[in-house]
């Protein structure tokens, strides 16, 4: 289906996981490219059954499976956002940046993007071009403003 985004939620280190299962997990974020995922260390809940099963899994394994996927998944999202450079999308304009004098917009996929613009455009929506990324958030270039080119790279 052209033009989706994925996003799961995936914890390790559940009890009696091997580095065979976790390996399987890793070949399925690549398999898949998942534009984001968020990823947790299992953590014993009392009354669940988890906390009466076997083979636990140490917290330093723990911790250093959760790293590699953490890895995988933004390499993936990086290298796929990478490919956006350089295309238009329509962005919910949410409001000021955090840094800077910009505008951050959300796209219908959940791309953040940060541009310049009007305080005016806020709650609306805008076209914008990808002009460059960090591999999660994008710089973009309103493309409302006639006769200025973005530069893409």
């Amino acid at each position: 289906m052209p033009g989706i985004a994925l996003t799961t939620d995936i914890i390790v280190g559940f009890p009696g996981e091997t580095e065979d299962e976790f390996s399987e997990t890793i070949s399925l974020v690549a398999e898949v490219g998942y534009d984001d995922a968020f990823t947790f260390k299992y953590s014993p809940r009392d009354g669940t059954p988890a906390t009466r099963m076997r083979g636990g899994v140490p917290d330093d394994v723990a911790g250093e499976r959760l790293e590699r996927l953490i890895a995988a998944v933004r390499g993936g999202a990086r290298r796929r956002n990478v490919g956006l450079v350089g295309t238009a999308h329509e962005v919910l304009v949410e409001g000021k940046a955090k840094r800077g004098d910009l505008l951050q917009g959300r796209t219908r996929t959940n791309k953040v993007a940060l541009f310049p613009g009007s305080d005016a455009w806020i709650g609306t929506y805008r076209s914008v071009r990808f002009t460059g990324t960090t591999g999660s958030t994008f710089t973009a270039w309103p493309l409302e403003r006639a006769g200025e080119l973005a530069v893409v790279g």
